[in-house]
């Protein structure tokens, strides 16, 4: 497998970053997200987005992968 450059480019709205290392295995999971775990009951995080029953929320997120030459 090639060497990679992951660009990662998401909307001001996803201003929290989760990564996930697995112990003992060769990859990890990362995810730009809208507010941090338990960010409701975490009130020196950014606040999370309460949303009115039935509205949505919504924003962008792209993942550009190329070889390293």
């Amino acid at each position: 497998m090639p060497d990679l450059l992951v660009t990662l480019k998401a909307d001001r709205l996803f201003g929290t970053l989760r990564v996930f290392t697995p112990d003992g295995r060769d990859f990890f999971g990362v995810e730009p997200v809208s507010h941090g775990a338990n960010a409701i009951n975490q009130p020196g995080l950014p606040p999370m987005t309460i949303l009115a029953p039935g509205a949505a929320l919504s924003g962008t997120i792209s993942i550009l992968a190329e070889p390293i030459a």
